[in-house]
């Protein structure tokens, strides 16, 4: 269910009868939050290293104002 979810549907090009040409291939119809959680997970998997080091300077952050306070 998650498969098909992340995956979306496949739509194949469609082919006129008429024609000479035939095209092999298609695309994927995914649901926005798919796309939504494909951006997240690209962004994270080029970014790590900035999100990492900002996440724990937040934290450090959030720790020292939590202490004082």
């Amino acid at each position: 269910m998650i498969k098909h979810w992340w995956n979306g549907t496949f739509i194949p090009y469609d082919n006129d009868d008429d024609s000479g040409v035939f095209l092999m291939g298609g695309t994927y119809r995914r649901h926005w939050s798919a796309n939504v959680a494909r951006a997240v997970v690209s962004f994270l998997s080029r970014e790590w290293k900035w999100v990492i080091g900002t996440s724990l300077a937040v934290l450090g952050l959030a720790m020292s104002y939590a202490r004082f306070f």
